[in-house]
Formats: C-alpha cells, structure tokens, sequence
C-alpha cells in the first residue's frame, strides 16, 4: 500500500553546523580513596573434636529367612535364597497377600483381606447366583448378559463350573501360592503346579465343564460388554473399536484351536492324562536347565581351559552343541575363506 511521500521532520533535518559544546579541562580530583585496615582476623581454637567409641554394631543371624543389613531386615535376592526370589516378591509382599490360620493344629492359608472381601462380596454373588433373568447393569461387573445365556446352555452338570472354579480357587489358591514361594527349586516348582493341576482337573471335571465353559467364553467374546471392560477402557467410547476388532478376528477358529488343545490334554496318557507326561517333561526340562543353563558360569569363569573341559565333560550334551557351533563359525569365518 501507498502511503505518499514521507513528510520530512524538522529535527531530524536540521543542520547543527558545528555547535559544540568545548568542556575544556574541566576535571574533578576525587584524591585516592580512603582504605581502612582491619588487620587480621581473629582466630578461636576450639580444639579437638570430641568423639565417643559407640563400639561394633550388634549384628543378629536370622538364619535363611534373611540378613539384618544396617536398620534393615533384608529378605530380597541378596539375602535370601528361597525361590521367591525367582519370581521377584518380597517377604513383606506375601505376608501382606496371604494370612496364616491355625485349624485344630494345622496351618492353613487365605488370601488377604481385601483381596478375600473382593471374592466373597463381590464375585461370589456374581459368579454364583446371577443369571440372564435376574441380571442388570447395576449388580454385575465381570458377565454381560449374552455371555450368561452362552453359560446357561451349558450341560445341566457343569450349570455351576463357573462357580466351582471360584470356591476352589479361594479355598485353595492360597496355599498353593505360599508352596510355591517356599519351593527350593524349579524342579520343586515344577512338582507342585503339576499336582495341583491334576488335582484341580480331576475335581472340577475340567476336561468336561472347561471345555464347555470356553466355548461359550469364545463365542460372546466379540459381543463382551460387561462393566468390567468398560472400565479398562475408561469408558464406552473405546468399548465399540474393541467389539469392532474382535469381530475382524477369526475368534470361532482360535475357539475351535483351543477347544482341541484341551482335548490333547486330557486324552489319556501314559501317567493317567497327558496332562500329567506333560508336566513330567517340564520336570525334565528343569532338571536341564539346573545343570546346564544355571551352571554355565562355572564353565564362562574358568580360569583355564581345563575346568572348561571339566564342565564339558559333566554336560557335553548342552556343550557339545556350543562347540560344534564355535568350530563351524571359525570355519566359515577363518582365514581360508566362507564356505
């Protein structure tokens, strides 16, 4: 835009000339500056600081459970060599997890009371008793109502299988909890999952009931509309993607996939169930992995190459292979070329 030309401003256009003002030699002299002296600082001696001997701090053995560590009670990796250390849980975690119990002499264990009111307030009820008439939004959390009227075309004998789960696992779930924590090893560990699942099988009619139970878990599982997952989703709004990708999945395939798994497991074995022979080679694969894998430092920190040999020789089917492996990949990358 044109704004015309410039109006001119007289200050900026006027001619000084040569005004100036001459200040001369016009200076003042201000002298030197006064400086005061307060020579040296004084110093107090206050000596030597006194000390007292507190002595050697008491230390206490508080066996296997764990290490006193400073004003500490230790029961973490460091200190304890339980197998809750496998699993990363303190002492102090279980203890609030799971209660013990005295009956008639016996221990005995339950979950912890929150987690111990959530079941009998709250799934109990839900699980047991609610059905597809009785059902509204505001008494359920974990079943819509098309999951409940899958259930209910369940066999008259596995009608209550959702609840005979519940009641097993709050009667036992605790205890099982606490003999695997205090397991020695994997083996043990081993040991203890596929006995309580035998038992749990054999007593639930899971090869039974559970298939027919997740049957109908898979067949209302892209229609799941239970208040539980509107929750983990932080509201309705991301309820419907998640119905809308479950219902791109082929969900009826992977039903029937599962449904032959469990058919696998429970068909008959050497041991009873293949279940039980598939423990049984999980056993196997922790006896392995606790004298080869675990072990392997021993044959990495050798100091030479005859306690390398010594390992070898206790496991050549474990380094066997590492050697074969090494001398192929000398070969391959040596000198004399890639083959």
């Amino acid at each position: 835009y044109y704004y015309g030309e410039e109006e001119a401003v007289p200050d900026r256009d006027y001619d000084y000339g040569d005004e100036r003002y001459d200040y001369g030699d016009e200076r003042y002299d201000y002298g030197e500056e006064e400086s005061y002296d307060y020579g040296e600082e004084e110093s107090y001696d206050y000596g030597e600081e006194e000390s007292y001997d507190y002595g050697e701090e008491e230390s206490y053995d508080y066996g296997e459970e764990g290490a006193y560590d400073g004003d500490y009670y230790r029961t973490d990796p460091y200190y304890n060599n339980r197998n809750r250390n496998l699993f990363g849980i303190y002492q102090s975690d279980i203890d609030y997890w799971v209660k013990s119990y005295d009956h008639d002499g016996e221990t005995r264990y339950t979950f912890g009371e929150g987690f111990d009111e959530a079941i009998q307030e709250n799934m109990i009820p839900e699980l047991c008793y609610l059905t597809s008439k009785n059902y509204t939004l505001y008494n359920s959390y974990l079943l819509d109502d098309f999951l409940l009227e899958q259930l209910e075309k369940m066999s008259p004998e596995c009608q209550s299988f959702k609840c005979d789960v519940l009641h097993y696992a709050h009667e036992h779930g605790a205890r099982i909890f606490v003999d695997l924590m205090n397991a020695t090893s994997i083996n043990e560990v081993t040991e203890i999952v596929g006995a309580e699942l035998s038992r749990g099988f054999e007593e639930l009619n899971f090869c039974t009931c559970g298939r027919e139970f997740f049957r109908a878990v898979f067949k209302s599982a892209p229609f799941y509309n239970a208040n539980a997952l509107v929750n983990m989703m932080d509201g309705y709004g991301y309820v419907g993607a998640y119905q809308k990708y479950m219902r791109r999945l082929d969900i009826k395939s992977a039903g029937k996939v599962f449904d032959q798994l469990m058919a696998g497991v429970c068909a008959s074995g050497s041991e009873g169930m293949c279940l039980n022979d598939i423990v049984d080679v999980f056993g196997e694969f922790a006896k392995m992995y606790n004298t080869t894998a675990q072990d392997y430092g021993n044959w990495d920190n050798a100091d030479t190459r005859k306690l390398q040999r010594k390992e070898e020789k206790r496991c050549d089917a474990f380094f066997g292979l590492v050697n074969a492996w090494g001398k192929a990949g000398d070969y391959r990358y040596g000198e004399e070329g890639a083959i």
